[in-house]
């Protein structure tokens, strides 16, 4: 190989144009792929034996099975360290290329490894950042790099900051992260039980079951970011816990991230003092556009839960749906400030579904709280369970608030085209079944609204099925479809 590359340089130093064709066959040819078995039979004996022959470009390539810390000879700190430029990839996909760090430090640490360096198709379990240096217990990517990870599987890792990876820029796609953990204990604050990140793209991740945790100021129960783009991602039973003001049950940005077309659920927000805030997400400044929230919680034992599904400081909230989320204080039951959005300054929701919402009791806000104001358009509030439908001096225009357990007054300036009318979902229990298209009929179809206003189409849901006969229901009616614990909202 040495003989080669002096060859090439020679040839391209003629200036022949066989010099540009050899320049692109040396690029293909200087790439190495070292494969490494679990029982050392490979290119070389171990992972990092191979990262230590591999140069920029190369590729190490696990073969299916498990790599272990002891059967690894991992020194203290880090299993492995990738250099910069090599790739890391698993040969059969994650469920079958394990590296597990049995609870004895980090997977993999990555100082400055640049711009096209990726790690796909691996599980990372196991993994406890040092104690010294306390960020992402699977990886801790270093330096300005902007790495990709493609397919990989984080469950079981444990840091301050990022449970499973920490890094500032990174491309993350089809990843799983599964019950990570970011504040491992004392008086620290996790941030990020799956993931830290800064500026990152987020695309088509799931985070289930992952927690940050902490004294005062946790936050984050999947992810902690600054203005991350996040597409595609589903939440599951993340939270954020601590005495103090948790942020984030899943998501805590400080930025202004961008979200779209994820998929919220069961997350949780808990304190015991000051405020709970974003059962699912504390979202800054951002936009979150064609998400669906189900099942969320902001609760705090002394104080209010604030956002039970989304909290933010000013923030723009278009085509979502909020089904079943609460904001509430439990010590004992007293009102929550927005069960579905809360926000502190100007805030615009447009094109939303509001069902089944709470605010903890009678004196709260179960839908949409924003202190300083904001506009709301286009937006069906309904069948709120416990609280108000809405507080703050709100600008309305074309919405629709019915069936709510605190009435249906607007808070604010009726700008015109607002309504208080059965929406007529098509499904018979649209809480339960997630379906918020609406009838052909409806009135808040296009077309179809009263008083002759031209407001287009009201609501996350499409003018989908067809018309049917309306009803009419009591309000008594209405409480027994959507009471938790029965066929319309599981208890809790």
């Amino acid at each position: 190989m040495p003989g080669l590359r002096r060859a090439l340089a020679t040839v391209v130093r003629s200036g022949t144009m066989l010099g540009i064709v050899l320049i692109v066959f040396a690029r293909a040819a200087w790439a190495h792929t070292w494969r490494v078995t679990p029982d050392g039979t490979g290119d070389a004996p171990t992972i990092q034996a191979a990262i230590d022959s591999a140069q920029a470009g190369d590729v190490v390539l696990l073969a299916a099975g498990t790599y272990a810390w002891t059967a690894q000879g991992a020194p203290a700190g880090s299993m492995l360290r990738l250099s910069p430029g090599v790739s890391l990839r698993g040969e059969a996909g994650a469920a079958a290329t394990i590296l597990d760090a049995e609870s004895r430090g980090r997977l993999l640490s990555c100082p400055a490894v640049g711009d096209q360096v990726v790690i796909e198709d691996l599980t990372f379990q196991n993994g406890e950042a040092p104690a010294a240096d306390s960020d992402g217990g699977a990886i801790d990517f270093g330096g300005a790099s902007i790495p990709t990870l493609r397919r990989c599987v984080f469950r079981r890792n444990i840091a301050t900051r990022g449970g499973a990876v920490f890094c500032d820029r990174a491309t993350i796609e089809d990843c799983e992260f599964t019950g990570n953990l970011a504040g491992p204990g004392g008086p620290t604050n996790g941030r990020g039980g799956a993931l830290w990140c800064g500026g990152a793209l987020l695309r088509g991740c799931i985070f289930r079951d992952n927690r940050a945790r902490g004294f005062e100021a946790a936050s984050g129960g999947a992810v902690r970011s600054i203005s991350a783009t996040i597409q595609d991602c589903q939440f599951e039973s993340n939270g954020v816990d601590c005495p103090g003001s948790p942020h984030g049950g899943a998501i805590a940005d400080s930025g202004s991230p961008s979200i779209t077309r994820c998929a919220f659920r069961g997350n949780h927000a808990d304190a015991h003092y000051f405020s709970a805030n974003g059962g699912a997400a504390d979202v800054g400044t951002g936009t979150v556009t064609d998400c669906l929230f189900v099942g969320n919680t902001a609760r705090c034992a002394t104080g209010p839960g604030q956002g039970g599904a989304l909290l933010g400081s000013a923030f723009r909230v278009e085509r979502c749906t909020f089904i079943d989320n609460s904001a509430l204080q439990t010590e004992p039951i007293g009102p929550g400030r927005g069960g579905a959005i809360f926000a502190p300054f100007v805030s615009t929701v447009r094109n939303c579904t509001l069902i089944a919402n709470s605010g903890g009791s009678a004196g709260g806000v179960g839908g949409i709280e924003l202190d300083e104001g904001g506009t709301i358009e286009n937006t069906i509030v309904a069948f709120t369970t416990a609280g108000a439908a809405c507080s703050g001096d709100l600008h309305w225009t074309c919405c629709d608030l019915f069936g709510n357990a605190g009435g249906d007054a607007l808070c604010g300036v009726d700008a015109g085209g607002n309504f208080s009318a059965d929406p007529l979902f098509c499904a018979a229990d649209a809480a339960a079944s997630g379906d918020v298209s609406i009838g052909a009929d409806s009135p808040c179809a296009p077309g179809h609204h009263p008083h002759g206003f031209d407001c287009g189409l009201v609501g996350a849901g499409a003018a989908a099925c067809e018309p049917r006969s309306l009803e009419p229901r009591t309000w008594s009616a209405v409480k027994r479809i959507y009471r938790p614990g029965t066929a319309g909202l599981p208890g809790r």
